[in-house]
């Protein structure tokens, strides 16, 4: 015993902490290359924010795609081009 913590606990607190590691780090490089801040990835740890932070990233106009809509239309001209 460590204390009143036994290895129950501290293996439960290990298991705790390496699933937020496992979550948070790729929904870290995620948010950041789309264009959002990094740390709407802590979002992931509470669980009704999580949810919707996942529908809000899927559906929300990204960062970088409207930075490269502005500069498409800037060097163009204002045409749309395809192609």
């Amino acid at each position: 015993m460590l204390g009143g913590i036994g290895l129950q606990e501290l293996f439960l607190l290990f298991l705790i902490f390496s699933n937020w590691v496992v979550i948070l780090f790729p929904c870290w490089r995620v948010f950041a290359e789309a264009g959002f801040p990094r740390w709407y990835s802590l979002s992931q740890i509470v669980p009704v924010p999580n949810i919707i932070m996942l529908y809000y990233s899927a559906f929300a106009e990204r960062p970088i795609q409207h930075e490269l809509y502005q500069m498409k239309r800037h060097s163009c001209g204002g045409v749309n081009e395809i192609g």
